[in-house]
């Protein structure tokens, strides 16, 4: 459990060491106070996110999730496919017409990723996404068809 005293060694040393326990307890706040001064924990949490080791600590928290949701062998796993995937099963589904835009697919995958994991996608070239468009959509297609899936609803 996160106690005010590691806390109060963030806010004194800047020390980002924090586990995803402790994160998920400084959620349940909505402000600390330190030497008389109020702070906001979204601003906090902001700043954590920023960290690396944070943003790496989040992300293998969420591939965990993604592959605990399947029942799969409970591998070590630091993949941001396996967070992909669960991303994806979870809010599409496969279809056999050409119904949904690749443009809304990769604005969708993009607002996701910058907002759980604070990873930027400049374009469509990307290799994290073309990898999402290739090994799990499974798209066969070239150029601008649309994909074989639809949102789920």
């Amino acid at each position: 459990m996160l106690t005010m005293e590691e806390i109060r060694e963030y806010l004194q040393t800047g020390k980002r060491c924090l586990t995803p326990q402790m994160l998920n307890t400084l959620r349940t706040y909505d402000f600390v106070v330190f030497e008389g001064e109020k702070i906001d924990t979204r601003r906090l949490m902001e700043e954590f996110r920023g960290c690396d080791h944070c943003s790496r600590l989040l992300l293998r928290v969420c591939a965990l999730e993604a592959r605990l949701e399947k029942y799969e062998s409970p591998k070590e796993v630091v993949d941001l496919d396996a967070v992909l995937a669960g991303f994806f099963e979870k809010n599409y589904k496969r279809v056999s017409g050409r119904v949904y835009s690749r443009c809304v697919l990769f604005s969708e995958v993009k607002a996701f990723l910058e907002e759980e994991f604070d990873i930027c996608l400049l374009n469509a070239s990307n290799e994290i996404y073309k990898r999402f468009l290739c090994e799990i959509v499974q798209d066969t297609g070239r150029g601008y068809k649309r994909l074989r899936i639809a949102k789920r609803d």
